[in-house]
């Protein structure tokens, strides 16, 4: 019993270790980003010492010798970056002094004294940083649409809040966990395009340009190629599995495994119509979203701060580790390296997209044509 109980208590014990570092972090995160600010705002109060050149526009020319005169020369007042760059009729509120915009043109961080500010610690755009808080609040904004669908279990049954098997097996019903699934992925393709407005990013740069046919049929091609190598890969690391912890350990870790496995939770679906549509929403809405927030987004971030190579493997493990399934995980890894390659290679998500959502759609045609006949 100790040892059948032990993946599923691991588990556990491995989310908590997985939030409470998520604290860690974010205290750190906001730890820098509160002293860049107190930085920023001591480089704009600072007072000139005589002879120092620190602020004095290039734009003004040489700076008097201090020596010359009976008074400290204050240096020329700087006209806000919405005097240098718009026209009178433009409405755009200037620029908060204590935030400098990183992205100004030269002249206008001249204007700003934004070029004598400390160097921000996350970049103003394509930020992994962005990528990770984001995910944070993909998960709020995903608990805050599912608490609706929470409420008939708390009106039918008043004592559900105090016992977590109650909220736990009303969860696991087959119209919720396809709730689920949909709401995640609405939340999923959602912010990253959110995100990539506020970027600047069109589509098109990220790869979701016009597509043509030789993007769809790359998309084809690649897609049945991934299919058969993550299925022999998958069975080769789940024999590994077998071997390696023994008969009695590697049921126990399946069974723990299963709980986060959707084609477990398919295949134990009794209505066909359920089954249908977690097959529709695994094979179209979850490719689209997982393709554009682990290589559209996470993928291009770590890209422009170090380079592909590093972009497709940490975005590939983290693809991996976000699935929680410690049996698929690694396969699932290789394939985040390969989807992330493709992308690079093809410049396209539509070309991952089909490669993700073919893997998919055939994993669950399999566990819907025995159930149809």
């Amino acid at each position: 019993m100790i040892l059948q109980a032990a993946p599923s208590q691991a588990m556990t014990i491995a989310g908590q270790i997985v939030l409470l570092l998520m604290l860690i972090s974010d205290s750190v995160i906001l730890g820098v980003w509160l002293s860049y600010r107190r930085r920023c705002r001591l480089a704009i109060e600072r007072p000139l010492a005589p002879g120092d050149d620190t602020g004095w526009p290039e734009s003004q020319g040489e700076r008097p010798d201090d020596a010359d005169t009976s008074e400290a020369i204050e240096p020329p007042a700087r006209e806000s970056a919405a005097q240098v760059s718009l026209s009178d009729g433009d409405e755009r509120a200037e620029p908060d002094p204590g935030m400098p915009n990183f992205d100004l043109s030269a002249t206008e961080q001249e204007a700003l004294g934004a070029s004598n500010m400390p160097k921000p610690p996350f970049a103003a755009r394509w930020s992994a940083v962005h990528w990770y808080l984001g995910v944070q609040a993909a998960i709020v904004i995903i608990t805050v649409l599912v608490m609706p669908l929470m409420l008939p279990l708390f009106l039918f049954n008043p004592n559900a809040a105090a016992d977590p098997n109650a909220v736990q097996a009303y969860l696991q019903q087959p119209w919720m966990t396809v709730a689920l699934l949909v709401i995640q992925n609405i939340v999923f393709i959602g912010l990253p395009l959110w995100v990539f407005r506020l970027y600047g990013a069109s589509l098109r740069s990220v790869g979701l340009g016009r597509p043509n046919w030789r993007l769809l049929c790359l998309g084809l091609l690649f897609g049945v190629g991934l299919l058969v190598f993550s299925n022999y890969l998958d069975a080769f690391v789940t024999e590994l599995y077998r071997f390696a912890l023994g008969a009695a350990r590697f049921h126990a870790l399946e069974r723990a495994a299963s709980s986060v496995d959707a084609g477990a939770m398919t295949k134990s679906m009794k209505s066909f119509p359920m089954r249908l549509a977690m097959a529709l929403v695994g094979s179209i809405a979850v490719p689209i979203g997982e393709e554009l927030l682990f290589r559209g987004w996470l993928y291009n971030c770590i890209k422009r701060r170090w380079n592909p190579g590093v972009g497709m493997v940490v975005s590939g493990l983290v693809f991996g580790a976000a699935h929680f399934n410690p049996i698929a995980s690694p396969a699932i890894v290789v394939m985040g390296v390969l989807l992330a390659w493709a992308y690079e290679s093809t410049g396209s998500l539509y070309v991952t997209m089909m490669m993700h959502g073919i893997n998919n759609g055939v994993s669950f045609i399999v566990l819907l044509v025995p159930h149809s006949r």
